[in-house]
């Protein structure tokens, strides 16, 4: 264990959320940090965003600094200028490009109102999304992006940590809790949560939920999460993103959603509503997390109670690391397709 998880000189290859999609204008570029290196994002003046190798492959100035020329972006040091596959298509300086003159492509997408990136050649699996509902049927709000000291593939498997749902915020479980692995890049988690205990949030949340509440809670690709069911008439929709950032911490954007209404419930907000509900009773779970996440130096001294923790750090640590700047993949190298060959929700990965 640890070779891969919570290892803070790597990155596996999954989806990243780099930036808001507002953040990244037409015509203007951004630096991200990546575990240790940097990602250049920029929208061309054609409205789509890109994302490459964030150091100019001449003498390794930031691109993200660079200037925007149609699609293309242009290092603001010697003015070399690479198009959307990352090749130099013009050095100024140079009689001939040379061969090396590139930089990495990342395969990205916008969804939810964020730029993604996928760290590899083509994406493994598909952007995190909810079973039961499609992208069009639901309104997403972002709440503020935090960073937290401590790996993501840590705060990722906060959420299969079955026994601290007990210690640390006093549930009791109507039934014993469900792990299953899905596939190399998902694990489900099924829980049925009895609220019995005395504080103000539980006898709150009890007589909007009732006794028992549902919830799903799925890891995708070892940096995401999603949490799906509902307390009541209050829909559960979260999902969890974590890129890993300088000296191990997560750089994090949780989002929450809520089904689109029509009618009259649209003119009274009642989304907005629904989703200041879900904000509140998240709150106050993830307030108690971070304040222990912020501090914990992990151990992987994992016992018997901890099944599903191990299955995920085993997961992890099958996964394929990128790192476009070295030799590429650490494992066995992905193909490169674009990123639309990723499959759908559901499909096996290949």
């Amino acid at each position: 264990m640890g070779e891969i998880f919570n290892n803070p000189a790597v990155a596996v290859q999954s989806w990243y959320v780099v930036a808001r999609s507002a953040e990244v204008r037409p015509g203007r570029a951004l630096s991200r940090e990546l575990a240790r290196r940097r990602v250049a994002v920029y929208r061309g003046r054609d409205g789509k965003v890109q994302a490459l190798g964030g150091r100019c492959p001449h003498l390794g100035a930031d691109l993200g600094r660079g200037q925007v020329i149609g699609d293309r972006l242009q290092c603001v040091f010697h003015r070399w200028t690479f198009d959307r596959s990352g090749r130099c298509v013009h050095a100024p300086s140079l009689d001939a490009i040379p061969p090396s003159a590139r930089t990495f492509s990342y395969p990205t997408d916008e969804r939810y109102g964020a730029v993604w990136i996928f760290n590899g050649p083509r994406a493994l699996f598909p952007i995190p999304s909810f079973s039961r509902w499609s992208d069009e049927q639901l309104a997403a709000v972002a709440l503020p992006p935090q960073t937290i000291n401590c790996h993501p593939h840590v705060v990722t498997c906060n959420g299969l940590d079955i026994h601290h749902f007990k210690a640390v915020h006093g549930l009791e479980f109507a039934e014993a809790p469900v792990a299953e692995q899905l596939d190399p890049y998902r694990i489900r988690l099924r829980l049925r949560i009895r609220l019995r205990g005395r504080s103000f949030f539980q006898i709150a949340l009890r007589r909007i939920a009732g006794d028992v509440v549902d919830v799903t809670f799925t890891t995708w690709g070892g940096n995401l999460a999603t949490l799906e069911g509902s307390a009541g008439p209050v829909p559960l929709l979260v999902l969890f993103t974590h890129r890993p950032s300088a000296g191990g911490r997560s750089a994090s954007q949780t989002f929450l959603f809520a089904p689109r209404q029509r009618g009259w419930r649209r003119w009274i907000g009642t989304d907005l509503l629904l989703l200041g509900a879900l904000r509140l009773i998240m709150g106050n779970i993830l307030a108690r997390d971070r304040a222990l996440l912020d501090t914990l130096e992990f151990r992987s001294n994992l016992t018997a109670a901890d099944a599903a923790l191990a299955t995920f750090v085993l997961q992890v640590n099958a996964m394929q690391v990128f790192d476009p700047e070295s030799s590429g993949s650490l494992n066995e190298p992905a193909g490169a397709d674009d990123a639309r060959s990723a499959p759908a929700a559901g499909e096996a990965a290949p």
